[in-house]
């Protein structure tokens, strides 16, 4: 089961979803994700990680992050690997201000989607009139 949100703004009609977790496609989507990894689309430091061990614990979800020095909101995906005492966690710097390290962002207030809805259309930079929208997925 996964949750989101979409972003709406009401002055110019720009529209954005985010999602987080997997749904039913559960090992479709790790498997997915892991030959995405080996194949360099997520950085050479998670490429080395999974080469140099292939047998690993592996796990990936869809996650929104959240760069709290701009305001930014990006989708990507959380990929968590480890073996023995050895881990590997993807970072994702803030595509927009460049110098922060994004956190996956909980979508479990009443607060954080108000917050969401103050950050300014990055169409139009409208922020007055900005609708979020929950929903569940699967």
């Amino acid at each position: 089961m996964g949750q989101g949100f979409t972003r709406r703004c009401m002055s110019c009609g720009d529209e954005t979803h985010f999602l987080q977790g997997i749904g039913f496609r559960y090992f479709s989507f790790l498997q997915e994700v892991k030959e995405e990894v080996r194949a360099g689309k997520f950085g050479k430091e998670a490429q080395a990680f999974i080469i140099e061990y292939p047998e690993c614990e592996f796990d990936a979800r869809n996650e929104v992050y959240f760069c709290k020095d701009c305001m930014y909101l990006k989708q990507g995906i959380e990929i968590n690997m480890s073996y023995g005492d050895k881990s590997f966690t993807k970072q994702y710097r803030c595509g927009k201000c460049r110098k922060a390290i994004m956190k996956p962002v909980k979508l479990d207030t009443e607060r954080q989607y108000k917050k969401f809805a103050q950050i300014p259309c990055k169409k139009c930079g409208n922020s007055d009139s900005i609708m979020v929208d929950f929903l569940m997925w699967d």
